[in-house]
């Protein structure tokens, strides 16, 4: 398909590769656009032992990562960060999906 393979290329070019994890599972690698989300709320939020780093990014994703909406925590690695899915969306073209538009929220590696 025409649009998927337009996005690919774009996204090899200005993205980054990323992995998918589900559950300390490896599900696929490829690439991936991530870009900071500053306007909707504040990037650090109050916890018990003072602020903690709530940062948001919306990633978009090629088609064939494995993004789709499953039962269990699925991350996203990309650049030596980790990143926690809070919501996909396949956007499609007709029946052909033609990437994934995903909202992320950075997880601390010692997150359990």
């Amino acid at each position: 398909m025409i649009c998927e393979e337009s996005f690919r290329a774009v996204v090899r070019e200005i993205g980054q590769q990323v992995e998918v994890w589900r559950d300390g599972v490896l599900l696929g690698t490829g690439y991936a656009y991530l870009e900071p989300v500053f306007d909707r709320e504040d990037q650090f939020q109050p916890t018990d032992l003072g602020l903690r780093r709530r940062e948001t990014q919306i990633c978009y994703g090629q088609a064939a990562l494995p993004l789709d909406p499953a039962p269990g925590e699925t991350l996203v690695k990309a650049g030596g960060d980790t990143y926690r899915v809070i919501s996909s969306h396949a956007v499609k073209e007709g029946p052909y999906r033609i990437f994934w538009r995903v909202c992320l929220e950075w997880r601390e590696e010692d997150e359990a």
